[in-house]
């Protein structure tokens, strides 16, 4: 029989894990050619960007070594609307003007919300009767961490 450790490490610069801190032990009994380690990844509803840990193979007894996938890194990928889901504010969903000689400019808020990781760039186009109106497309832009547009 021998044994070896095995511990989790978490890889991603971001406080919140996923699995369970974990560490432990593999026994192999005469016949035994493959165990499995057993890590519960957590549900959440956080958006959030990519995340790593690795779990690593230690302090083998009993005359075996550690050699070739010593080691493997799981990668969580981006997840629950890390980069937002874009839309009008409620107040601009119907909005009612009047032709004026000089114009009348509006503005329509968008906004993003769940996560708000990265620069975010959302083209736009009007429809419909466009003869009295211009702009009739153009791009609203949300930098890192703004969830609110006013255009």
């Amino acid at each position: 029989m021998f044994c070896s450790s095995f511990i989790l490490q978490w890889l991603s610069s971001l406080t919140v894990m996923h699995f369970t801190l974990s560490y432990g032990k593999l026994r192999f009994v005469p016949g035994d050619r493959e165990l499995e380690i057993a890590v519960n990844v957590v549900d959440d509803d956080v958006p959030e960007e990519d995340e790593q840990f690795r779990v690593v193979l230690k302090n083998p007894k009993g005359g075996a070594e550690i050699g070739f996938g010593g080691q493997v890194t799981v990668l969580i990928p981006t997840n629950d609307d890390a980069h937002g889901v874009i839309g009008f504010t409620q107040g601009s969903l119907s909005v009612e003007v009047e032709e004026l000689v000089k114009g009348n400019p509006i503005s329509l808020s968008v906004e993003r919300r769940r996560g708000t990781f990265r620069r975010l760039t959302v083209h736009w186009a009007a429809n419909g009767s466009l003869e009295d109106i211009f702009p009739t497309s153009g791009v609203v832009s949300l930098s890192l961490s703004i969830s609110l547009s006013h255009g």
